[in-house]
């Protein structure tokens, strides 16, 4: 029975033409739709790497007046403000811990940090500036070694924490603690431009997916915050409040900092709304993707229910023989759904085909896998109920032709 549906349709290749290139088009905008939609329910169900839940985003930027009223003492400077920014947060009872963080912060959207190549590929590294307090703010997850303390900042060399990704394309399955991080060329050699002083690994902690859930997990390392490299307050300050303080205590976390910082202004911000935000960047796009190519399906479906609807008036005598033969109503309606449901095959073929060079060629690298083979199996499911769904009516018509009628041309 399949290969004879499958001769059917190629004896009426001309009449057929349209309808498989209406399915092939659906069957790559289904692709389309459902590789983005799976791309970002992998990255979601994959650990975020830190916890944003009861921390704010304060950010200051100077204001036209000197700093602090007026021009500090040279021993003194930004860094002497920057403890005095600490020492009211620390004053008021709510807060846990606090840490600067200018470049790289949760849901911000930035990407600071040198390039270099990993497998062969350019990627970017984010390199942050901490404070040790850091790891209580955004509570990391330590895999091996320490993080940084105190003492780092004093060194001769600068001892650096990396992600687990970061450091398993660095080193393998080797040990990095101790271990020299340096910029690589495309060939995996170093790049030559020296460093001083170097930086060594002393810890590993899960990728850190500072963009949110729906972002693949970039390099990163972070370092202890240096006195001399502390230029300027202008910048984002990371805050952990202590569980159920509530949202009124926004405008008192504010006020401290004014107070201790008078020459810039502050603006307090939850991670939680900063996440919301970052997510709606991308879901808003893909839930305007989703309903374009609802609306898309939905113009084929009319278009297909009405050719194949004129196909069944044009085939009476054939349908009508058919019953006159014994076929029964269910075999008659298969015979035009079936078909249907064959020229759907053809059309992922030809859809799967041209899909499949996406993932071999690596155009898109930073989907993974998963995500590819989820979306050819939600878009062929989709496609063929689609398919019928639109067979459904025109089969139920040709059910209707009676034997009497194909008899009457005879």
């Amino acid at each position: 029975m399949i290969r004879h549906l499958f001769k059917v349709i190629w004896n009426r290749r001309r009449a057929n033409a349209l309808v498989l290139v209406e399915l092939t088009l659906s069957f790559l905008v289904l692709c389309l739709v459902f590789t983005f939609a799976g791309d970002a329910l992998v990255k979601w169900r994959m650990p975020l790497g830190f916890e944003y839940r009861d921390v704010w985003c304060l950010r200051l930027s100077a204001r036209d007046e000197p700093l602090l009223g007026g021009k500090p003492p040279e021993d003194e400077g930004p860094w002497h403000a920057f403890q005095g920014i600490r020492t009211a947060l620390r004053g008021l009872g709510e807060v846990e811990a606090t840490t600067p963080l200018f470049w790289n912060y949760p849901f911000g959207g930035s990407m600071a940090g040198p390039r270099t190549y990993l497998g062969g590929r350019a990627v970017h590294v984010r390199m942050s500036d901490v404070l040790p307090e850091a790891m209580q703010v955004l509570r990391f997850r330590l895999v091996a070694g320490r993080w940084l303390e105190p003492g780092d900042a004093s060194l001769n060399w600068i001892p650096i924490v990396v992600t687990r990704s970061y450091a398993r394309a660095l080193f393998g399955d080797e040990n990095p603690l101790g271990r020299r991080v340096r910029a690589l060329r495309k060939d995996g050699a170093p790049d030559g431009r020296p460093r001083d002083p170097e930086r060594r690994v002393v810890g590993v902690i899960e990728d850190y997916r500072a963009q949110g859930e729906v972002y693949e997990a970039s390099p990163a390392e972070f370092a202890s915050v240096r006195r001399d490299e502390f230029t300027s307050l202008d910048g984002q300050y990371l805050v952990r409040l202590r569980p159920n303080v509530p949202a009124a205590f926004e405008k008192e976390l504010v006020e401290a900092v004014r107070a201790a910082a008078p020459g810039f202004n502050v603006n307090a911000q939850p991670l939680t709304q900063m996440r919301g935000d970052s997510l709606r960047q991308v879901l808003v796009p893909l839930l305007v993707a989703g309903i374009l190519a609802a609306f898309m399906l939905l113009m084929v479906g009319l278009g297909l229910a009405g050719v194949l609807w004129q196909s069944v008036t044009r085939r009476t005598r054939e349908l009508g023989l058919r019953r006159a033969l014994g076929a029964t109503t269910v075999q008659v309606r298969w015979q035009v759904i079936g078909e249907l449901l064959a020229l759907a095959t053809v059309a992922v073929g030809i859809g799967a085909a041209l899909y499949l060079q996406v993932p071999m060629l690596a155009l898109v690298p930073s989907i993974p896998v998963t995500a590819y083979v989820l979306a050819l199996t939600a878009a062929v499911l989709v496609l063929y109920a689609f398919a019928l769904l639109c067979g459904l009516y025109p089969g139920w018509m040709a059910t209707r032709v009676r034997p009497a009628e194909a008899l009457q041309h005879e």
